[in-house]
């Protein structure tokens, strides 16, 4: 059987499942773009059934035991930690990342703001989108860090012209009993690829429910500011990876999204980053 693919910035890792019915459950961890400018080391994960409970061998590294959940999380962590291995002086920017004409925009929310509802809107209409959490900030360029678009059930229902089959996407179950469907940027047919070059906007979104979406410049000032809590500092050098940030601050176009119509969200991100 073949393995599941989950790539980071430094790793592909392979992860060996024991029949039809494990791969449908971890293929949640199903990461698998085209990384651009990078060679991928394949290292093994190994997971088999043991007494009723999963266990996780990623020989060398770690072991794990437990149920599906907590090993999935268990993966994702160790998968998380990878990045800084890989980029241990890079920051890493919470945000989306669409490209739009040949722009790379990162869109940045916190929780509730409507950032993956943008995303997965965006994705729809055609858009290539390179990731959903993490941007890496290296000295002279950014690279998005792979993952999938993680979904809840309410983005479904804003979004009432989805195909029915994106709920055949893998998912888990969370601790209330929803789901989370980890959704790929290829689920349209578009290649999924990430690609290392240069950040031409910020946009950071505020909820406006129900109304119209409202873009406006923001200063490189007010763009640090919200930056800063959306910033995850790699293991090193710290100083100088906050030196950096206040470089995207002052070098890359900046905008406040009040986002409500998504329709006209995706007007204002067309020309966000032209001027």
């Amino acid at each position: 059987m073949d393995p599941i693919i989950c790539r980071t910035l430094r790793r592909e890792y392979r992860l060996h499942v024991p029949d039809s019915e494990a791969r449908e459950i971890f293929r949640f961890m199903q990461v698998d773009p085209q990384v651009d400018g990078y060679v991928l080391e394949s290292k093994d994960v190994f997971l088999e059934r043991r007494d009723g409970f999963w266990r996780l061998d990623v020989p060398g590294e770690i072991i794990v035991e437990g149920s599906a959940r907590h090993v999935i999380w268990e993966i994702y962590r160790h998968v998380f930690r990878d990045v800084h291995v890989s980029h241990p002086t890079c920051p890493l920017l919470h945000c989306a990342t669409v490209l739009i004409d040949g722009r790379r925009i990162a869109i940045v929310g916190g929780k509730g703001a409507g950032k993956t509802t943008l995303t997965l809107f965006l994705l729809a209409a055609g858009y290539a989108i390179e990731g959903d959490e993490h941007l890496v900030i290296e000295p002279q360029r950014v690279i998005t860090r792979p993952r999938t678009l993680r979904i809840k059930e309410g983005s479904f229902d804003v979004l009432a012209n989805l195909p029915p089959t994106i709920r055949s996407e893998p998912r888990i179950e969370l601790w209330d009993g929803g789901f989370v469907y980890g959704v790929s940027p290829g689920f349209f047919g578009r290649d999924w690829r990430v690609t290392p070059g240069s950040l031409d906007a910020l946009v950071f979104l505020d909820s406006n429910h129900g109304g119209r979406s409202v873009a406006k410049r923001m200063t490189a000032q007010a763009a640090l500011a919200r930056m800063m809590p959306q910033v995850i500092f790699g293991i090193a050098g710290v100083a100088m990876q906050a030196a950096r940030i206040h470089g995207v601050a002052q070098r890359v176009p900046a905008y406040s999204l009040r986002l409500g119509n998504l329709a006209n969200a995706e007007s204002h991100l067309k020309h966000i980053g032209t001027a």
